[in-house]
């Protein structure tokens, strides 16, 4: 009995190894280095994250779409063929777009989205402006989207599904709160947005974590 027993556990711990040895020969990894390192991994369509949080990422073998994003950067796409139980490199430098944003401004701020993909106008990858965590706070350090007033269609997306997507109305001077789960909560005023300032496309400004993205594409 007990012989039989043994051979049961033995003969389950050479499926789970075959098991896992298998999927190993099914997939390779694909090592990035990303300038810079904010930009944003798209892989087949999915949002994946911000390339400073995945320098390797386990794909299945064969071919695969890679969009790198930034805003305020040309978007770069490669096609890359991951071989079984292989590493893959790819390096990737954006190049930024130049061009200056006049004021008037508002501001929107972005709950509970941690780090899915936050984009304007449309759900295409270039269509990026930034993570949840980029834009979840208005006090301290201040990160929030700054855009000219207008309305947007804002999604906010993780893997291959929309977290949440709908019309938001940004006014002049006013911060538009909205929530991943609830959508757009409530506006308040932003004093921040006065006048008819000239910003960057995307700047970083001041200390650590103090963060201003400006996107242009009102509708």
């Amino acid at each position: 009995m007990r012989s039989d027993v043994l051979r049961r556990i033995a003969s389950t711990s050479l499926l789970v190894l075959a098991g896992g040895i298998s999927v190993f020969a099914q997939t390779g990894k694909l090592n990035l280095n990303v300038t810079p390192k904010q930009a944003y991994i798209f892989v087949d369509d999915k949002a994946i994250s911000e390339a400073s949080k995945h320098h390797s990422l386990t794909l299945s073998a064969g071919e695969h779409k890679v969009e790198l994003v930034n805003y305020g950067y040309q978007p770069v796409t490669r096609t890359v063929a991951i071989e079984a139980g292989k590493t893959t490199g790819l390096s990737v430098s954006l190049e930024a777009v130049a061009g200056k944003v006049s004021g008037p401004f508002g501001a929107v701020t972005v709950e509970g989205a941690n780090r899915d993909a936050v984009l304007l106008n449309g759900e295409t990858p270039d269509l990026f402006v930034g993570h949840g965590d980029e834009f979840n706070q208005d006090w301290w350090w201040r990160q929030e989207l700054v855009v000219p007033p207008g309305t947007y269609q804002l999604t906010i997306q993780g893997g291959d599904k929309d977290v949440w997507s709908g019309e938001v109305n940004v006014p002049a001077n006013q911060r538009v709160v909205v929530n991943a789960s609830k959508g757009v909560r409530k506006t308040v005023p932003w004093t921040r947005g006065h006048g008819s300032g000239v910003i960057d496309p995307r700047s970083n400004s001041g200390i650590a974590c103090f963060h201003t993205f400006v996107a242009i594409r009102a509708t």
